[in-house]
């Protein structure tokens, strides 16, 4: 009998990483686990890829300007935990050791 392949992860977003910026991606994602514990997975993941894929000149800019301090969020909070509840379920049925996403 053939082994099973390696599991895989479902994609959270449009960006297609090569096989090294995979490596790099999941290297920093151990980091920001290892040093946030208390933080979502998804919400690591969101903050890692944004932060992969916005120039440095844009996070300098958004830092000084205190943008990512305001409370308003174009995702309304209904939106956000019904994505939640997705990222939940579709995690559940992975391989993979995923915790789920609270609000």
């Amino acid at each position: 009998m053939d082994p099973l392949p390696p599991p895989t992860r479902r994609p959270l977003h449009g960006y297609k990483y090569t096989p090294a910026q995979q490596a790099e991606k999941d290297y920093h994602l151990k980091q920001l686990r290892r040093d946030w514990p208390d933080v979502n997975l998804l919400w690591q993941e969101w903050v890692y890829d944004f932060c992969a894929n916005t120039p440095q000149e844009e996070l300098d800019r958004l830092m000084e300007s205190g943008e990512l301090d305001e409370r308003d969020t174009k995702i309304s909070s209904c939106k956000m935990e019904k994505l939640c509840e997705e990222w939940n379920h579709s995690s559940a049925q992975e391989t993979s050791s995923l915790t789920p996403v609270q609000m």
